[in-house]
């Protein structure tokens, strides 16, 4: 190996001296502005909400290393991947609209205190419409605002799903039910598992869905455009979303899945068979094995058929 000059040599070392300063001054900046992201839930945000979490965290650290190096202060907004709203009503999945951009909540802010007050409150780790005021807008999509008994319809009212089979979440817990396994909190609704398949409506993921042949879990579009496989929990589910062939009627399995047993397979018909023997066939016409006796040859191995 070639060795460097002794000008060259510290010529070098004084470069990298000066260099280091700034380097370690980056590594701080990039430091502190993922300390802010976090603590504005913003990488639970994007694991929510985006299409892709990881691009979608590293946006909203780049953004703030800008804003730190003019001055700015290390102050995480959330990225451009999540989507805008006016209303929580414009938010998939229990999210909240918030300064015009739906984003996960967290219970209690950098400051320690509460951030769920007023009509909300802490369900798991997040913030939830507790009361919708009797407007739909104050609730995520996919929900409407179910009036409160009178004489308070009027004004209050609790959040219900549109669908009641697209069953809605904060946490794992919430998605225990007797039959279901398994079931887990997936970006706020209750699946079985989760695929990587793109997706736009429930219907794109019935492939990603499929269990076997004959079994196929529902299927969900989760909030990131990815496919969700939901248990069933009845056969009234299975019917109202699939069918089987002709004489199978689709049940409910109790690991999950809707399923369609075989087709039994149909009666013989009657009158349509002719006595046969191994040795020497013969043409006489029967409907049962019974008819066969009194042939002549082998009356053991007659049969109808």
């Amino acid at each position: 190996m070639k060795r460097l000059a002794p000008k060259r040599l510290a010529l070098t070392l004084a470069v990298l001296v000066l260099l280091l300063p700034a380097v370690t001054s980056a590594q701080n900046l990039e430091q502190l502005c993922q300390q802010s992201c976090e603590e504005q839930n913003i990488p639970a945000s994007c694991a929510w909400l985006s299409k892709q979490q990881r691009r979608c965290v590293r946006r909203a650290i780049k953004a703030c290393v800008k804003l730190a190096r003019v001055g700015l202060g290390a102050v995480c907004n959330p990225p451009e991947d999540l989507p805008v709203c006016l209303t929580n009503q414009g938010c998939p999945h229990g999210s909240m609209c918030v300064s015009g951009v739906c984003q996960v909540v967290a219970c209690t802010g950098s400051d320690g205190l509460a951030n769920c007050t007023g009509d909300n409150t802490c369900v798991g780790e997040r913030c939830f419409v507790n009361d919708c005021r009797a407007s739909d807008q104050n609730c995520p999509a996919g929900s409407h605002c179910e009036p409160a008994d009178p004489p308070f319809g009027s004004i209050s009212g609790t959040c219900e799903p549109n669908d009641p089979d697209r069953r809605q979440c904060t946490t794992d817990t919430d998605c225990i039910t007797a039959g279901s396994f398994n079931l887990r909190c997936f970006r706020g609704v209750c699946a079985a598992r989760r695929e990587h398949r793109q997706c736009e409506y429930d219907g794109d993921c019935f492939r990603a869905c499929k269990a076997s042949r004959s079994a196929v879990r529902i299927p969900r579009c989760d909030a990131a455009g990815r496919c969700a496989c939901a248990n069933c929990s009845g056969a009234a589910q299975c019917n109202a979303r699939f069918s089987c062939v002709a004489g199978s009627q689709v049940l409910c399995r109790t690991n999950g899945p809707c399923f369609c047993p075989p087709v039994p397979p149909p009666p013989p018909p009657s009158g349509t068979g002719v006595c046969t023997t191994f040795e020497t066939p013969r043409c006489t016409p029967c409907e049962t094995d019974a008819d066969c006796i009194g042939m002549d040859a082998c009356l053991q191995s007659a049969r109808c058929g």
